[in-house]
């Protein structure tokens, strides 16, 4: 497919970049939650969770991940993510967490005009973007694409701080759906997935080899969670719900502070902060419109606060 985007240099110093976007690249970790299309939460599969704690009735809103962005020196233009997602665990095996590691390539990064690829010469200051789209359509589906919004900070109420959390230089929402552009809707059958996530390293750490030895990862729990930092959004008390507005085929009102609207040709992704937030705006909205096989992407910030020096 082709993303009708123009490659923007912005005016003044332009410079080469180790590491081009402040949202992407390096070492993340927080929770995933995921929500069906009526907006209810979907807690772990029950045949990922051991017994007792399906007994004690203890299943977990989400998972915790550890995710390496890494950016190619083969002259290949797109970034490359592994994802360690880490199993619910019973008893005291907290030594040699069970995981899920699976590895993919992304679509290139978009942020209004600018498309981000290894090796681009932007100004620092386009980088600094509060929200990048990765799209890429479903070859086995017409219409249907694969929509991912990163942005800036945590939406919603912020949770809790977890004792021995490390500092971070970063944080940031991941939101990943899939949408009809020719419906309006999101597929059914899908659910949308939304990640809280802390940088814990600007670049990818050495440090960091997860085993996949049967099953098992190698990596501590007390370490994973001082990296991840927070509880779990989909524990606290939400509203999340579907609703039916003149003019939309889709409102989805989500946990964290998402928003889905939708209408045929155009999904607009928003991100609201709440309580105790660390961020420098209100809200943000990323908005996709397509036109045939090519999607136009726009960033819109809201009471975006000034930095001071």
């Amino acid at each position: 497919y082709r993303i009708a985007m123009l490659l923007a240099h912005a005016a003044g110093s332009v410079g080469l970049v180790a590491r081009p976007a402040l949202r992407l690249g390096g070492e993340w970790a927080g929770h995933c939650v995921s929500f069906a299309t009526t907006g209810a939460l979907v807690p772990v599969p029950e045949h990922l969770v051991p017994d007792e704690m399906i007994e004690w009735g203890q299943v977990p809103s989400g998972f915790q991940e550890l995710t390496t962005e890494t950016w190619p020196t083969d002259g290949n233009p797109a970034m490359s993510r592994r994802t360690v997602r880490f199993l619910p665990e019973g008893g005291c095996n907290t030594e040699n967490l069970g995981a899920l590691i699976t590895s993919t390539e992304l679509p290139l990064a978009c942020s209004g005009s600018v498309m981000l690829q290894a090796g681009t010469q932007l100004d620092p200051g386009v980088l600094n973007a509060h929200a990048w789209a990765l799209d890429a359509a479903d070859p086995a589906d017409d219409g249907v694409w694969r929509c991912e919004t990163v942005f800036d900070g945590f939406g919603g109420d912020r949770p809790r701080e977890m004792r021995g959390a490390l500092e971070c230089p970063g944080e940031r929402t991941r939101v990943v759906c899939y949408f009809d552009t020719v419906s309006g809707c999101l597929v059914p059958s899908s659910t949308v997935a939304i990640w809280q996530e802390r940088c814990w390293s600007a670049c990818p750490s050495g440090d960091l080899d997860p085993r996949n030895d049967g099953g098992r990862s190698g990596l501590d729990a007390a370490w994973v969670s001082s990296l991840i930092g927070v509880s779990c959004f989909g524990d606290q008390p939400m509203t999340s719900e579907a609703i039916r507005s003149s003019g939309a085929k889709l409102k989805l009102v989500l946990g964290a502070g998402v928003e889905l609207r939708g209408q045929p040709g155009l999904l607009e992704v928003t991100l609201t902060s709440g309580t105790a937030t660390r961020n420098r705006w209100q809200q943000l909205v990323l908005r996709r419109s397509w036109a045939g096989q090519s999607v136009f992407v726009e960033v819109e910030t809201s009471c975006e606060m000034e930095i001071d020096d």
